[in-house]
């Protein structure tokens, strides 16, 4: 009896995809696609950040709180 459940040759499998396989196989190459750009932008700004900060911190000189302060009371 289990032989017969397992028998693939009773199911009907369709050889044409029908409309509704075409729309969930379209849904879900919209929704990896969408993923993968939003991957895509995390990636790049997070780099573009990260160096920019980089480069930010090298540029700053070392100044004490008092000499800005004297700079600004002038």
């Amino acid at each position: 009896m289990a032989a017969a459940a397992l028998d693939l040759r009773k199911w009907h499998w369709p050889r044409e995809p029908t409309k509704a396989i075409w729309i969930q196989r379209l849904l879900l190459l919209v929704i990896v696609l969408i993923c993968g750009f939003i991957l895509n932008k995390v990636l790049v700004f997070s780099v573009l950040f990260i160096s920019l900060r980089k480069a930010w911190a090298q540029k700053l000189p070392e100044r004490s709180i008092d000499s800005s302060m004297e700079s600004i009371m002038r």
